[in-house]
């Protein structure tokens, strides 16, 4: 957890290891087998850490107002938020740099071939804002659906 949380700090609403297993190992609403890691060939060390909600009860992707101010459940960046379940939903963490594109690729890959033995064919997604080049990845990946702007400042 330690090596997830470092690939991209800035990403994550939670600040400890315990606190992001709990969220990707412990959550009541997705299993820990719903979290991939991708890993360095040299060394082991997990490159890219991520995550795709499927389960049938949960919200259509195609049915939902893409406007509706809510965050969705798995989506890195909202761990301690009240959250809208979405069936389907995809989200990646990975460090800036030169390996983001490749990562991103490969856990859309993952994620596509876990879909297989689904009825789902469409994949949602949501990024923090203020994480450029995730950001960045999301837009190039993903058509827009909508969007609503949260901004917070620390009182302390």
């Amino acid at each position: 957890m330690p090596a997830l949380l470092a690939l991209c700090p800035e990403a994550f609403r939670v600040k400890t290891p315990a606190e992001l297993e709990q969220f990707l190992l412990h959550n009541p609403y997705f299993g820990p087998d719903s979290v991939f890691v991708l890993r360095s060939r040299t060394d082991g060390t997990p490159i890219a850490v991520g995550v795709l909600v499927v389960n049938d009860a949960y919200a259509d992707p195609m049915q939902v107002d893409p406007s509706m101010p809510c965050f969705r459940l798995g989506a890195f960046g909202t761990e301690t938020m009240t959250w809208k379940r979405i069936n389907g939903v995809f989200s990646f963490v990975a460090a800036a740099g030169p390996t983001l594109t490749p990562c991103g690729l490969d856990m859309l890959r993952t994620a596509s071939m876990r879909l297989e033995p689904t009825e789902l064919g469409t994949l949602a997604a949501q990024c923090p804002s203020d994480v450029p080049h995730l950001l960045k990845f999301y837009q190039t990946y993903f058509r827009r659906q909508g969007s609503f702007p949260v901004f917070e400042r620390s009182l302390t």
